[in-house]
């Protein structure tokens, strides 16, 4: 079971290989990096001050609750429904009105503690951290407090609900009581009696599920304890009502990293249209798309996504950029799978010049960050070594992590370019920068430690060693398989990618058939693996296999021809 997450965390998104902040003053001063998630979980640092709306699309729910208040059990639901699509900061203003319309709904208070911190997330997107034990205070007013406090409003009010709510109440208590040494632990226990006591709750078990959710193990794809328990309560559930909304949207996050993400495509047809009017739940579908080769439906729902969140962000000012930017992540990552390169690059440099949030700037994922990151990936992917090196393309970033992939971009160059000293010297200040950033995390995250070894690796194939330098690639392949599920990806460009081209360039086509093959594997639809497999089978003469690969190479890239 996983230590108990502080809300403070919640703010970082794990989609960039490694976090710090870049100051506010944009000084270059280097700052410890902090830990991070999948994506962004965007709460109010202060009690929401605006007043909550009925608002159509956003998911019908109905969990009736101890209300005499027709109005208030109206917000109720609709907060039940925006916690269902992460929108945590909204479904926090709808469970406060509903307080104040009946300030004696315990279950009022109940949805505010859910909601306010952000950890209503599943099992493997949350931050692991220790449990700080009865010493920690929560800061008045920040999101943590507001949850306790909003918990002993919902146990001072709980005597005349129904048994049912009492253990909604009692569950989430267990979840935010420091005093407990495994939170979650007594938080899923607690909702498995109220499972075991209402199985008819399709509530109940949804939330469940969500808590369950364990992701699964790597490389295998096998999944870990809790993941099929969570699995099977979102098929009941889904069986007797196939349009949950919140039951629909934890199906796809409980599939996410195994093999039976295609499983999935039913609901990710059919999802968005639940909740038309909550941007991540036009997201999510694209999730499924890519990670299966569907990647022009894919586009459209991070298209769709990124619209309804400039639609937010146009109307009010304080509305948070992060989940506009992680969208941002998702469809630049397709584009380039596509072979975009120029839409990916249009894309790329408004990031960059667009401006911030001054609370967003705080984060990880702030615009300027987001957008380098992807610049190099893009620029690494579509093999552009001339605009790596020219000085001006991808400009130094003066911050830990892209400093180090700054240099391994700048060491892939110049071993592509036959500069072998260049290469060198970009592999030593790589060295350098890892040195440095031991003293200030540990562990040091393993894809700087697969960057190193895939860039020593490649600059041994590419001076002449090929065997050390194949068998140092297919190392770092296999590091890379074992790094944990993100989408997309922490690591700029699949290693095997090169291991393959590395092996047609040696005619060893049996072993670029067999890295293409692995790549393929791991992404659906990848116009590069494609092409790979079609010179791995022109080389060792099967014709019917090379053009059939060619065929479907030709479907899905949109870009130049690959060399």
């Amino acid at each position: 079971m996983i230590s108990r997450p502080r809300s403070l965390l919640l703010f970082i998104v794990f989609i960039l290989p490694f976090h710090g902040c870049r100051s506010s003053d944009q000084n270059g001063a280097q700052q410890q990096p902090a830990p991070a998630m999948h994506h962004p979980v965007v709460v109010s640092p202060l009690t929401p001050s605006s007043a909550a709306r009925l608002m159509d699309g956003i998911g019908k729910v109905d969990f009736a609750i101890t209300t005499n208040s027709k109005e208030a059990q109206a917000f109720f639901n609709q907060g039940v429904a925006q916690l269902y699509g992460f929108w945590f900061v909204e479904a926090e203003q709808s469970f406060r009105q509903a307080a104040k319309l009946d300030p004696g709904a315990a279950m009022a208070y109940w949805g505010i503690a859910m909601a306010a911190p952000g950890t209503f997330l599943p099992m493997y997107q949350l931050v692991l951290a220790p449990n700080p034990g009865l010493t920690i205070v929560a800061p008045p007013n920040s999101p943590e407090s507001r949850a306790r406090d909003a918990i002993v409003e919902a146990q001072a009010l709980r005597d005349p609900v129904t048994p049912r709510e009492r253990l909604y109440i009692e569950a989430v208590a267990a979840r935010h009581n420091p005093q407990l040494r495994d939170p979650d632990a007594a938080y899923i226990a607690v909702m498995r009696r109220l499972v075991e006591s209402f199985p008819d709750d399709l509530q109940a078990k949804s939330i469940l599920a969500l808590a369950l959710e364990n992701g699964y193990s790597a490389p295998a794809k096998s999944p870990k304890e809790g993941t099929g328990e969570s699995l099977k309560l979102l098929r009941q559930v889904l069986a007797k009502d196939p349009n949950h909304v919140g039951a629909s949207h934890f199906l796809i996050h409980a599939l996410e990293g195994s093999k039976e993400l295609s499983n999935a495509l039913p609901i990710a047809n059919r999802y968005a249209a639940l909740a038309p009017n909550i941007p991540h739940v036009l997201h999510m579908p694209g999730h499924v798309y890519a990670q299966i080769g569907m990647f022009d439906e894919a586009v459209k729902s991070f298209l769709a996504a990124a619209a309804k969140e400039r639609e937010y962000m146009s109307s009010d000012p304080r509305y948070s950029k992060l989940s506009y930017v992680h969208n941002e992540i998702l469809l630049l990552h397709v584009l380039g799978s596509q072979g975009r390169y120029r839409d990916a690059m249009s894309r790329i440099a408004d990031l960059m010049r667009a401006k911030e949030n001054p609370a967003d700037r705080e984060t990880a994922e702030f615009f300027y960050r987001v957008g380098w990151f992807a610049l190099m990936k893009t620029l690494v992917r579509f093999e552009k070594w001339d605009e790596i090196l020219d000085g001006k393309t991808l400009p130094f970033y003066n911050q830990p992590s892209e400093s180090l992939w700054y240099h391994w971009a700048r060491g892939l160059a110049y071993a592509s370019t036959s500069n072998a000293a260049g290469a060198q010297n970009s592999l030593q200040l790589m060295e350098q920068l890892i040195r440095s950033l031991e003293r200030i995390v540990n562990p040091i995250p393993q894809q700087f430690l697969i960057a190193r070894s895939e860039l020593q690796a490649y600059i041994d194939a590419s001076t002449g060693n090929v065997k050390k330098g194949l068998d140092g690639l297919n190392r770092s392949a296999m590091s890379e398989s074992l790094l944990p599920y993100t989408d997309p990806t922490v690591y700029p460009r699949p290693v095997l990618e090169l291991v393959g081209k590395t092996a047609l360039k040696a005619r060893d086509f049996r072993a670029a058939e067999s890295a293409y093959r692995r790549a393929l594997e791991n992404e659906p639809g990848s116009g590069r693996a494609l092409w790979g497999l079609a010179k791995a089978f022109e080389g060792l003469e099967k014709k019917q296999d090379a053009e059939k690969m060619l065929k479907e190479f030709r479907r899905v890239w949109r870009g130049e021809e690959l060399k």
